[in-house]
């Protein structure tokens, strides 16, 4: 995994972000495998960064339980069991059904006509058995519902959620 990883050299938002953000995309896409351990130093040297923004990053990622630390301060990516999927799709159906009763009194003609070309995309990524791609274009019609719900709160909880989804969607294939 570690070999896979570029250096960092833009410097737009604060470091450990960049290093998370890095970290999480690697996790949810596929790059490293449930169970793969994750060395500190190692993420460090790849990314060409110093030890603290990935010690940040996996703390980060530990809170958001897509690592999980052992009784020696290792980590791993995580390997969820049955219960962890189950909260996290309950806690996905719930946000989403309030988001899509709230966006459903506001969206318009050209919100119905973007939904329905993802959904066209979606189509045609199935047919060609773009797993990957379509992934991406589910995620981006779920955000774009979410954005037209009204309620920043519950926006802002359902992107802080999106890695997780993104995860669980990983492995739980069709």
């Amino acid at each position: 995994m570690v070999a896979t990883l570029s250096p960092i050299t833009a410097r737009v938002q604060k470091l450990s972000d960049h290093v998370y953000d890095t970290l999480c995309d690697a996790i949810v896409s596929g790059g490293v495998e449930p169970g793969e351990r994750l060395r500190e130093a190692e993420v460090a040297d790849a990314l060409g960064v110093s030890r603290t923004p990935v010690r940040e990053a996996f703390a980060r990622l530990e809170q958001q339980h897509l690592l999980e630390k052992d009784l020696s301060g290792a980590y791993f990516v995580a390997c969820w069991n049955t219960e962890m999927l189950m909260e996290v799709a309950t806690l996905r159906a719930a946000l989403e059904g309030l988001a899509i009763s709230l966006a459903s009194e506001r969206l318009e003609v050209a919100d119905f006509d973007a939904l329905e070309a993802l959904i066209s995309q979606m189509d045609a990524a199935a047919e060609r058995n773009d797993y990957s791609l379509l992934v991406s274009l589910d995620t981006q019609f779920h955000v774009y519902i979410w954005s037209r719900c009204g309620h920043r709160l519950l926006e802002d909880a359902l992107k802080t959620l999106l890695p997780q989804i993104r995860f669980f969607v990983r492995i739980t294939p069709p």
